[in-house]
């Protein structure tokens, strides 16, 4: 799912929202753009650019990995679980790393 305002796709590959309910709200756009948010104030260097979602897992926990580049250029990936973007819960950040 691509998004013109926000210019997030999502990619379900490694997992189907339909067996991992706990994905299926992030397979949604907006549900989307609030994680994709909360890694944007998570992140020092906020969010320039998403390159893509894959709805995955991370340590064997259900995860939205997101790839982004930053607002200093360098490239990361962030792995957010399945509440990430809801109050109170932020990010809901599993993991991060500078990509290169």
């Amino acid at each position: 799912m691509a998004s013109e305002s926000t210019g997030v796709t999502s990619n379900r590959a490694g997992v189907d929202a339909d067996s991992s309910p706990a994905l299926g709200r992030l397979s949604s756009q907006t549900p989307l753009a609030a994680c994709v948010d909360a890694i944007r104030r998570a992140h020092p260097l906020g969010v320039a650019a998403v390159e893509v979602v894959d709805l995955a897992s991370f340590e064997t926990s259900p995860a939205a990995l997101v790839f982004f580049t930053d607002n200093s250029g360098a490239r990361w990936i962030w792995a957010s679980g399945p509440d990430c973007g809801l109050a109170g819960r932020g990010a809901d950040t599993l993991g991060n790393a500078k990509i290169g």
